[in-house]
């Protein structure tokens, strides 16, 4: 795995970006839907946390947005390295509170790799895929208002 202080200065303008993009889905969601039936939440990182030893580093972040009905839905991304691994998931989920998440969008991100530049490309494609996605949700809030 190649990395550096180029890599390092990669990553962290990738992450950077994302905490953007998180806030600028929510934003849009609010819009489309109206304040009304949508209020932006609180966002669910950036976190950085050790875990187990310190070969693992793991980052979380995200965006809620709660909705009129009780539901909040949660766009999320977690970055998880562990010695030369890197683990990059996430999704978009709906949530009572009550019970399990309900996965509204999945593949947002789902990658396993031995090559930070690999794991910095999906973080850049899970910028579009996370504003593409608004009009699932919007599709969801609007079906569930049917029932």
């Amino acid at each position: 795995m190649a990395s550096g202080p180029n890599h390092a200065k990669a990553l962290l303008k990738c992450l950077s970006d994302l905490r953007w993009t998180f806030k600028d889905f929510g934003k849009q969601v609010v819009s489309e839907l109206g304040e009304e039936r949508a209020q932006l939440g609180e966002a669910s990182g950036p976190t950085w946390q050790y875990m187990g030893d310190d070969n693992s580093l793991g980052y979380t972040d995200g965006q809620l947005v709660e909705l009129a009905s009780g539901v909040s839905v949660l766009a999320e991304v977690s970055l998880f390295w562990t010695g030369d691994d890197f683990r990059v998931s996430g999704a978009i989920s709906a949530e009572t509170g009550e019970e399990e998440g309900e996965y509204l969008v999945q593949g947002i991100a789902r990658l396993e790799t031995d090559s930070l530049d690999a794991a910095i490309a999906e973080l850049v494609d899970i910028r579009q895929r996370l504003i593409a996605a608004v009009e699932q949700v919007v599709s969801f809030v609007d079906n569930q208002s049917l029932s």
